[in-house]
């Protein structure tokens, strides 16, 4: 019985032809283009923005995409009560960059005792903002007397006060934003706190809290260089009528008004005698609009 010589050789060429191949595979997702990966990424964070940590420790393209996409870092929200509040604000500053910035502030319907000198002063730390939420925004009394917060660039600004205390108040006391775009009020005033509705229009107390309504929303306009809003929602922030009517007749340029709540007689004078809002051009007011309402519309709910 013969038996036949191994073939040594060509044994050796085979198996490092295999281990060369092996070494040169490439995963499939290694082959997309970091925009894809992007665009995946982003699609992703909709619901979550800290989703964008996770993505980050997928694989090293995915980590490639999310570092070299500052737009990815561009929305998040602040949980008053997360201890890390600090180096999540930090570490979106720093991803970020340059570009426009989307920020919610929310905090639990529970107290917290947690003062908010320090978010107030991230908040200073961020030029770029573009937009920001206040959902249930609580002002610590030592921060209430705080130097203005001046946002040069931001466009969009949503306060709710769940509470119908001085907090909200206290947010629009605390910035300047003139180049607003989008302002939206709610819950500032809670008019069913009179019980006697009959007699609220002569009750001395029920008139200084719409005087201090319209007052404060009055004087951050004033103090913004009353910005040009094409966008106004003001729902349970009732304030004295010539107030709201001053408001208005500055708003030239609006073309979305909503009202809501207790209103008098010469508001809807004024409306029905007010002309026609002057139209931006096309591109200019479909720029952000559908975003920021989506998302305006995700946070309120």
């Amino acid at each position: 019985m013969s038996l036949e010589p191994i073939p040594i050789a060509a044994l050796a060429a085979d198996i490092s032809r295999q281990n060369a191949l092996k070494e040169h595979r490439v995963a499939p997702v290694r082959r997309l283009p970091w925009e894809m990966l992007a665009a995946i990424c982003k699609a992703a964070i909709q619901d979550d923005p800290f989703f964008i940590l996770t993505l980050a420790h997928v694989c090293g393209s995915f980590r490639h995409a999310v570092l070299v996409s500052p737009r990815l870092w561009g929305t998040f929200s602040i949980n008053l009560t997360n201890r890390n509040l600090k180096e999540l604000v930090d570490l979106f500053l720093r991803r970020s960059g340059s570009i426009p910035l989307n920020v919610t502030i929310l905090r639990a319907v529970t107290p917290c005792q947690t003062p908010l000198s320090h978010l107030k002063a991230n908040l200073d730390l961020m030029p770029n903002l573009r937009s920001l939420f206040c959902i249930r925004w609580h002002i610590s009394m030592e921060d209430l007397h705080d130097p203005n917060i001046h946002m040069p660039f931001l466009k969009n600004l949503t306060v709710v006060d769940q509470s119908f205390g001085a907090s909200g108040l206290s947010v629009l006391g605390s910035l300047t934003t003139p180049q607003l775009q989008r302002l939206t009020l709610r819950s500032l005033f809670n008019v069913e706190f009179w019980s006697d509705d009959s007699h609220a229009d002569n009750d001395i107390e029920y008139q200084t809290a719409l005087a201090e309504v319209g007052g404060t929303v009055r004087n951050f306009l004033w103090r913004s260089g009353w910005p040009r809003l094409v966008e106004l929602e003001l729902h349970g922030c009732e304030m004295l009528s010539e107030d709201l009517v001053y408001i208005l007749r500055r708003g030239d340029l609006i073309e979305s008004l909503s009202l809501a709540g207790r209103l008098q007689d010469k508001t809807f004078r004024h409306l029905a005698s007010r002309p026609h809002a002057k139209r931006r051009p096309p591109a200019e007011a479909q720029n952000d609009q559908e975003a920021y309402r989506s998302q305006k519309h995700a946070y309120l709910q």
